[in-house]
């Protein structure tokens, strides 16, 4: 696989199905992150993020595609691309409860091969970037489940990796810790230190004051990835109609979502018959096509109306699909 030099991380027509699934989890990824960046994902619960990190950190095999982290092939040599990088998942259940916080970096500590006082030195420096200092000699059992999350982040940092693949890293951490933990990955590992950094989340506020470029993950599809400027300009330029319909069947649903343009489709079949849906639009993008699937299901139309659209009602709408 050809790699530019300045990208950390290449990801080339990936896909993951898992058996006894009718369908990809992830169908299609393609996407380079560039060194010394920070690349969010971004998508809906469910929508594959956590799956994506898996297979960039060796977790999970892709079922095709291609991955080169740092130009390591991470199909063929994970073992080579895990000493790239440090991993902090969502879901980790790694950490023995008996143990203290400390005992426990110690550990991991050990098996990354760092010894004696290089290896206290570099706990103490991780615990202080995730404020876990006046804890972190209490046993892990009576951790919170920020604190948890924020032992998590410590142990990723543990090896100084040059690249980090973090998942939801505020997820369950309170409003100021967050705040710290976002300044912590933008400015501190990223800006400072050069660190690559590839985030999974699904709150907007930490795409916007994080990311350089976002990705997101729609249908289980993710190609590229926009400047959050970008991103705020497409979603500025949304609209929201709701549409009273004289019928309503549940399969409707799907062909308004192929149509041009559609970025979400709900509805809402009320009890007096006069069922609506609720359409985002991309900018630029007209109603015709969805009114002529309509027209060509039978479905009379009784009125349409223009509807106030929030910041994060469309960026929510950009992220959601079928799978959703």
């Amino acid at each position: 696989m050809a790699v530019v030099e300045t990208d950390a991380i290449v990801v080339r027509e990936v896909g993951k199905t898992f058996a006894g699934k009718r369908s990809s989890i992830i169908e299609s990824a393609t996407f380079t992150v560039r060194r010394s960046t920070v690349f969010g994902i971004v998508g809906a619960n469910g929508a594959g993020k956590t799956t994506l990190l898996k297979m960039l950190a060796t977790l999970t095999i892709p079922s095709y595609g291609e991955i080169a982290i740092d130009g390591v092939d991470a199909r063929r040599e994970p073992q080579r691309v895990r000493r790239l990088i440090g991993v902090a998942l969502a879901d980790d259940r790694s950490f023995y409860y008996r143990l203290s916080g400390r005992q426990n970096l110690e550990f991991f500590g050990n098996l990354a091969g760092l010894r004696g006082r290089a290896l206290a030195s570099r706990i103490d420096t991780v615990v202080g970037q995730v404020d876990l200092a006046e804890s972190i000699d209490r046993h892990y059992a009576t951790y919170s489940t920020g604190m948890r999350h924020r032992l998590v982040m410590a142990r990723a940092l543990l090896g100084d990796a040059p690249i980090l693949i973090l998942d939801e890293p505020t997820r369950a951490v309170d409003p100021a810790h967050a705040m710290e933990m976002r300044s912590l990955v933008r400015d501190e590992l990223c800006h400072a230190a050069g660190k690559t950094v590839v985030i999974a989340t699904n709150s907007l506020e930490e795409a916007w004051s994080t990311c350089d470029r976002i990705g997101v993950i729609r249908d289980g599809r993710i190609h590229g990835g926009e400047t959050p400027e970008a991103i705020q300009a497409a979603i500025a330029s949304a609209s929201r109609v709701r549409i009273r319909l004289t019928s309503y069947d549940a399969r409707l649903l799907t062909a308004l979502m192929a149509c041009e343009g559609v970025l979400d489709c709900r509805s809402s079949a009320k009890d007096d018959g006069d069922p609506e849906l609720e359409v985002t639009l991309a900018q630029g993008a007209g109603l015709n096509p969805m009114l002529r699937t309509l027209v060509e299901a039978g479905v009379g139309v009784r009125s349409v109306e223009s509807l106030a659209q929030s910041r994060g009602a469309a960026f929510s709408a950009m992220t959601r699909g079928e799978r959703s």
